[in-house]
């Protein structure tokens, strides 16, 4: 395998696991609030993940821990 091939592996694996723990989330969610609902405050990254976090605590759903 070429050290390309690699690292292009490598990057979409870290990639890859960087959506599954919401890593992109807060970028995705302000490209919605910009589309969607323009007029409304758009939160700091900071208090997005406060409040998906105490929102995962009020209703644990289907998580593992």
């Amino acid at each position: 395998m070429k050290f390309t091939h690699i690292t292009g592996l490598i990057r979409r694996t870290w990639h890859g696991l960087g959506e599954m723990m919401g890593e992109h989330d807060y970028h995705k969610y302000v490209a919605h609030m910009r589309a969607h609902h323009p007029e409304q405050p758009i939160p700091s990254e900071k208090q997005y993940w406060q409040r998906r976090w105490q929102e995962q605590q009020r209703n644990p759903g289907s998580r593992c821990c």
